[in-house]
């Protein structure tokens, strides 16, 4: 028997922020699909350097926009900028 003092919702009304947290439907299954899976946070790191940046992504969010094309570590900027002059 599952008891709980929340409201209850329609199965429409489930977003995202529900992921990971026990719920209960009721009703027949008349169709089923695999969930899209979509990344709310990206490690990322520099190939030359190892530098590690993390990225939280907005819901709804293109992931490639929030790929930066420099590191943000300070010591490797520094290194390429010595290197160019």
């Amino acid at each position: 028997m599952l008891n709980s003092s929340a409201i209850p919702r329609n199965l429409r009304e489930l977003k995202s922020n529900d992921i990971n947290k026990l719920i209960s439907i009721s009703g027949i299954i008349v169709s089923a699909t695999k969930p899209n899976l979509k990344a709310s946070r990206l490690g990322l790191q520099c190939k030359n350097c190892r530098h590690v940046k993390m990225i939280i992504v907005p819901s709804g969010a293109n992931t490639a926009g929030l790929i930066p094309r420099i590191c943000d570590n300070a010591i490797y900027q520094n290194v390429i900028l010595t290197n160019i002059n």
